[in-house]
């Protein structure tokens, strides 16, 4: 049981990692259209993605903790 929570977890991170990269991919194309910025702009959003992504990905498991390990989803929310 532990082990299906933990990759459920991790594809749930996945999928809204990748959510947030096809959000910002309105951007990457603009920017793809410049040489230099094409590359450097879909690094740059990705790092924004993964970041948005993973502050998502702990504040829904922080709320979802509130109900069942009030203590656990401080420490997280503190995080």
């Amino acid at each position: 049981e532990k082990a299906v929570t933990k990759i459920l977890r991790i594809i749930c991170w996945v999928l809204l990692v990748a959510g947030w990269s096809m959000l910002f991919s309105i951007f990457t194309t603009l920017l793809s259209t410049l040489p230099i910025l094409g590359a450097l702009g879909n690094f740059a959003f990705f790092i924004v993605a993964l970041v948005v992504g993973t502050t998502c990905c702990c504040a829904v498991t922080a709320v979802a903790y509130i109900r069942y390990r009030p203590l656990l989803a401080f420490v997280i929310f503190a995080v």
